[in-house]
């Protein structure tokens, strides 16, 4: 992609809803596209100089399929040299293909209820699809990554396990918690916890052997040498 091309906006503080798309700058101002809400039509307008400071400066630089956002003017003055967007890309590119050569990890069923789990903790109306749990646990590189379409349908596959067995439920597309994969959870979490507690046990019974064995081979060995 070879745009290259600004956005800019003056946005009201109180109500971000209502900004103005500057087209031009005048000896008296800005003159643009005021919007009193999303959605609604634009109207021609002019900002006087003395009332640009009432409004906040947003812009958007958007080069060869990227996007570069800055919120002040200094910041889109530097934004604007033509080296700095052309380093940023260049930069991306390299981390990419970095983050290519390595391998998606999966995560496996139990971690990934943790998951679900926690996320739902913070927002009790959380859900995702396999796209969007892609982006969440590889950040958005993933979409680029040469695997992304086999892990993508392994968490699909993942999904859909959990809702043929009730932990996960699954509305227009998208995958939420539900009450018996909160359940099924604690049990796995209790069961692992007894398994480490049987295994600590085995263990320390393990050791206890050997130390009796070891008392009795040096009580032996002394009775060896003490008898004539």
């Amino acid at each position: 992609m070879a745009n290259d091309f600004y956005e800019i906006h003056l946005v009201e503080p109180a109500d971000p809803d209502k900004n103005v798309l500057v087209r031009s700058l005048t000896s008296h101002g800005v003159e643009g596209v005021y919007f009193n809400a999303t959605g609604e039509p634009g109207y021609d307008c002019s900002v006087p100089k003395a009332s640009l400071s009432g409004y906040r400066f947003d812009a958007t630089h958007y080069f060869r399929g990227y996007s570069f956002q800055t919120t002040s003017p200094g910041q889109f003055l530097l934004s604007s040299l033509p080296a700095l967007p052309r380093f940023i890309i260049w930069r991306d590119r390299l981390e990419q293909k970095r983050f290519n050569r390595r391998p998606l990890v999966r995560e496996d069923r139990i971690d990934m209820l943790r998951f679900f789990l926690a996320k739902t903790i913070k927002n009790g109306s959380f859900r995702t699809t396999p796209i969007g749990l892609l982006e969440m646990l590889y950040s958005r590189r993933g979409f680029l990554h040469p695997e992304r379409e086999l892990v993508t349908n392994y968490y699909r596959l993942m999904l859909d396990s959990f809702v043929a067995t009730g932990e996960l439920l699954v509305e227009n597309h998208s995958y939420r918690l539900s009450p018996h994969g909160v359940a099924r959870l604690a049990e796995f979490e209790l069961e692992n916890k007894r398994f480490k507690e049987s295994s600590r046990q085995q263990t320390l019974i393990g050791w206890l052997t050997i130390a009796i064995v070891a008392i009795g081979a040096v009580q032996a060995y002394v009775t060896y040498l003490t008898v004539p």
